[in-house]
């Protein structure tokens, strides 16, 4: 992506907006600029562990709805409009128009454990509007924050399950090209 339009955190999880969220991400380093260009991970696990009960008994019960309208749609922030300014092949689709319903709160499929899942986005309900923005606010707080510095020739392998991402950007006037591959849930 060009870092001229990365100018703040996107937290997500990758490809939420599927029927079956993918289990994992690999990224391999190619080129890594000499600033910027980390990637931060907030875990979910934790971040679920820690909230205060006023603020853990409302997620509880309810579902999320997910969907890449607003970023792969033709007219999304990666859609036609913006073909001339990324770095990367994107091919935007009225198949991101599709929602997905998912759990706020879900446990991993291998160790049980509950966690909150991914950003939250797609719900026009204005009474869950604040609930989302706190619990957005809560999930990516630095508490629950790991910063990578990749590497050249470096490979980067997470769980989507448990955690959110987002690329800092700060690398304007610098290459950088990363190899991803995500890796599909059983």
């Amino acid at each position: 992506m060009n870092a001229r339009r990365r100018s703040r955190k996107t937290w997500h999880g990758d490809r939420s907006f599927q029927p079956r969220p993918p289990a994992g991400t690999c990224l391999y380093g190619i080129v890594i600029p000499p600033v910027g260009g980390d990637t931060l991970f907030a875990n979910q696990h934790a971040a679920l562990d820690a909230m205060p009960d006023r603020l853990r008994q409302r997620p509880e019960g309810r579902i999320a709805l997910h969907s890449a309208k607003k970023a792969y749609a033709p007219d999304g922030l990666y859609g036609e409009r913006d073909r001339q300014s990324r770095s990367m092949v994107i091919k935007p689709s009225k198949d991101a128009e599709a929602v997905q319903r998912h759990p706020l709160i879900r446990c991993h499929p291998e160790t049980g454990r509950e966690g909150l899942f991914g950003y939250i986005v797609g719900i026009d309900d204005a009474e869950a509007l604040p609930l989302l923005f706190e619990l957005y606010q809560w999930q990516s707080g630095p508490a629950f924050q790991y910063r990578h510095r990749g590497q050249a020739e470096m490979l980067v392998i997470w769980d989507n399950r448990p955690l959110l991402h987002a690329a800092t950007g700060g690398y304007a006037g610098h290459h950088r090209l990363l190899h991803r591959t995500t890796i599909a849930a059983a």
